[in-house]
């Protein structure tokens, strides 16, 4: 049910934006905080962002920090990366710290291909793949990888609506310990409101298949000077495969 319901929500937002005129900007200086990387804007030069976020689960919790960003590699191509090192503290046992798998992503504006659409709109379409350099004590040392297309499309002066849609081939490990592949959709929407110049509100939902995975996050991006943006997000699980609570707290400096 949770599924139709979101893809009812992304069935809504395609009429919209194919029904309303562009009226504003689509705000590509601020980023999103769950699809950072499944996301529209190619940037014109290298972006990199310091992060710390927190995952809290019914049985246990996690943290993240770490370093993601991205550079343009053509006109209309980014490349973008993310690794860290994540803090596990099951209640069941011991607690592990060890490094992330490094994501590696690249994607590229299909705007010129994608005229059906109104004026304005924006859309990408790219790929990842996970090195599998982290530790299988904190869940990682896998080798994922997927493609998505995403889309952004300003629907009032100071409103843009986001879109993705991602197709994830999961590297996941059954009850005897040996690898096997999973097949996972992801659907996501979400909405960026611009207070000023300077202060931008940012929400969003997602949903994986695989592993009943929802959350709906609401951020802040506060841009302290030129191409310097402070960034914090809280999110709420309304599924039982995502976290109960989440906390991001990011700095974003554009070079």
């Amino acid at each position: 049910m949770k599924p139709f319901i979101l893809a009812t929500i992304c069935i809504t937002y395609i009429f919209i934006a194919s029904m309303v005129s562009a009226q504003g900007k689509t705000y590509d200086d601020v980023r999103l905080f769950q699809a950072f990387f499944r996301d529209t804007p190619i940037s014109l030069t290298p972006y990199g962002e310091a992060i710390a976020s927190y995952d809290d689960y019914d049985q246990s919790s996690s943290s993240f920090i770490g370093i993601q960003g991205g550079f343009p590699l053509l006109d209309k191509l980014e490349i973008g990366t993310k690794v860290g090192m994540i803090y596990l503290d099951p209640d069941n046992r011991g607690s592990e710290t060890d490094l992330s798998d490094c994501m590696i992503s690249g994607r590229y504006n299909i705007s010129e291909y994608m005229t059906f659409l109104p004026d304005g709109t924006k859309t990408s379409a790219g790929a990842y793949v996970t090195l599998p350099v982290g530790s299988e004590d904190v869940g990682e040392d896998n080798t994922d990888y997927g493609a998505f297309a995403a889309i952004r499309h300003p629907i009032a002066r100071n409103t843009a609506l986001t879109g993705v849609v991602g197709f994830d081939w999961l590297e996941t490990a059954n009850i005897r310990g040996e690898k096997d592949r999973d097949f996972s959709l992801l659907l996501g929407v979400g909405a960026i409101y611009s207070f000023s110049d300077q202060i931008h509100v940012v929400g969003e939902i997602n949903h994986r298949s695989e592993d009943d995975y929802m959350l709906l996050t609401g951020g802040v991006d506060y841009e302290l000077k030129i191409d310097h943006h402070l960034r914090t997000a809280i999110g709420a699980g309304l599924d039982d495969g995502a976290p109960d609570f989440t906390l991001t707290v990011s700095y974003l400096i554009g070079f």
